[in-house]
């Protein structure tokens, strides 16, 4: 069914010689300290990050925008290159007389290797003192290396590698829209019936397949899961059935696949907890969705974790000025963290408001939705709130 997908290609063949070859390496050393190569050298050492490269396919399309990218702006890279040899040729000239020709200019690697430490200004001024103190206008030759290679062709070469690697990522960004919108029309081909001379998707395939996407995001899928899939995929049909007809057409597919196929969309698979049903919860879920109403306004429950947020920096802060003892010298003071001191107890109330307010979240709208909507910020607070009453319980 995955057609070419299905087929091994040349990395898989690749990583296999390089993993054999890795562990044959590794089994000689076992009796033979050097390896199969005699000497430090190791072939397992070198093939480590080609066989990380032949199992991450986001490293390969990333070597591969870097290599598509320099073949952009090359010649500007080349163009610097020539830049700093003319100027290494010019320095063993101009300084073949001199203190500075004779300790850094007085043969070509030692010049090329002295001029390119320059362009990373790692030994500036150093390299230009000796001529700079035999004479002033030597300082004209460093000022016009640097402006032309440092400050000009350098930025340059950035601003094209930068352009060329955007155009990569443009140029792939359409090719997986492409691919993406043919994989969707053959989809809703696949899944459509011809009615009266159209192609449209009626009510009962759209069912069956709404309930086999659920499917994959549910390890266990019980008759309640079940009968709330199939309740979904009925409100989604007479969502999309805007004219009326009975029947999906292919827009209409498009337009509800592409929510489907975006990852920073969550649609809940599985109906809220039994609890949410009840007064308690259904008072709970009002304070979770709208807030309270303070006066003519309400105030968003957010705001109101916001505003205990701002209680707990300022009691920390007040503890922090405590700590420190301007009659002791300014001495830390650790005991007003211990128990059953004042400050420890308001700075662990917040604590185990937070934690309280997390589970009842969880509890009343369910642990899947909670961990998934507001995936950043809820998830932070379950992460943060952990590692602080777990330090605080110790």
């Amino acid at each position: 069914s995955l057609g070419a997908g299905s087929q091994r290609g040349h990395w898989h063949s690749i990583r296999e010689v390089l993993v054999a070859l890795s562990l044959a390496d590794c089994l000689v050393a076992s009796f033979n300290r050097d390896g199969i190569v005699p000497g430090i050298f190791r072939l397992c050492r070198l093939f480590r990050p080609l066989i990380f490269i032949s199992v991450s396919k986001f490293v390969r399309r990333t070597v591969n925008r870097l290599w598509r990218s320099a073949l952009h702006f090359w010649d500007i890279l080349a163009a610097l290159g020539v830049a700093v040899l003319f100027f290494t040729w010019l320095a063993i000239v101009v300084f073949s007389r001199s203190e500075e020709g004779r300790e850094h200019f007085h043969d070509w690697p030692e010049a090329l290797a002295s001029l390119w430490v320059l362009f990373t200004t790692a030994n500036f001024p150093d390299v230009m003192i000796q001529s700079y103190t035999e004479t002033r206008s030597s300082f004209f030759f460093f000022f016009t290396y640097l402006l032309i290679c440092l400050y000009l062709l350098n930025n340059v070469l950035l601003a094209a590698v930068y352009d060329a690697y955007k155009d990569q990522l443009k140029e792939q960004l359409c090719k997986f829209l492409r691919l993406k919108s043919s994989a969707i029309s053959e989809a809703f081909h696949v899944l459509s019936t011809s009615q009266q001379g159209s192609q449209v998707i009626t009510m009962e395939r759209w069912v069956d397949f709404y309930t086999a996407y659920g499917r994959i995001f549910l390890n266990f899928m019980s008759d309640k899961d079940f009968d709330y899939i199939r309740q979904q995929a009925h409100r989604t049909f007479h969502a999309l059935d805007a004219d009326g007809n009975g029947y999906i057409e292919q827009r209409e597919f498009c337009m509800v696949v592409e929510v489907l196929s975006n990852p920073a969309i969550y649609i809940p698979m599985r109906p809220a907890p039994a609890v949410a049903s009840s007064w308690l919860g259904k008072q709970l879920v009002h304070l979770f969705m709208r807030g309270v109403r303070l006066g003519g306004s309400r105030i968003s429950w957010r705001a109101i974790l916001d505003m205990v947020v701002l209680l707990e920096v300022l009691l920390a802060l007040g503890q922090t000025i405590v700590f420190v003892s301007p009659s002791g010298g300014g001495k830390f003071r650790d005991f007003p963290l211990r128990p059953p001191s004042p400050w420890f107890k308001s700075l662990m109330a917040t604590s185990i408001f937070f934690a309280l307010a997390i589970l009842l979240e969880s509890v009343v709208i369910g642990p899947a939705r909670y961990w998934n909507r507001m995936q950043y910020r809820h998830r932070f607070d379950v992460l943060s709130i952990a590692l602080l009453m777990t330090t605080q319980l110790s």
